[in-house]
């Protein structure tokens, strides 16, 4: 289990790299933008099992009596600007992570009647 700490951007990275280098497993969560993230993880042993747990906290959007909730999981090119000057230059990709599971803990002062996924199959109790 690894706990996070907090560390000025650069003194991660060094952090993260050092711990790669002297053989130990190390995780990487940095921020590219305000709804930009991205994750690293450096030396896992062979049949060893990664869970990233993140708790992601949102104001939802409300059309009429529909809340949307969306969860992007890779930056698309559309959103990698051209710029030598932009931070996102070669992040990202169209391709998610295989075995991704999301789990939603959904809290509205009135009923919630239904909760749907145009995307992906769900289950919910």
């Amino acid at each position: 289990v690894t706990v996070a700490q907090l560390q000025p951007r650069g003194q991660a990275r060094q952090t993260y790299e050092r711990a790669l280098d002297a053989g130990h497993s190390a995780q990487l969560l940095e921020q590219r933008r305000d709804d930009v993230f991205e994750m690293s993880v450096g030396n896992l042993r062979p049949n060893d099992k990664c869970i990233v747990k993140i708790s992601y906290v949102v104001d939802l959007k409300a059309d009429g009596d529909d809340v949307s909730f969306f969860l992007p999981t890779a930056v698309a090119p559309r959103y990698t600007p051209a710029s030598d000057l932009d931070p996102l230059i070669g992040v990202g990709s169209l391709v998610t992570g295989a075995g991704l599971s999301v789990a939603l803990d959904v809290r509205m002062p009135s009923a919630i009647t239904s909760i749907r996924s145009e995307s992906h199959t769900h289950t919910h109790a």
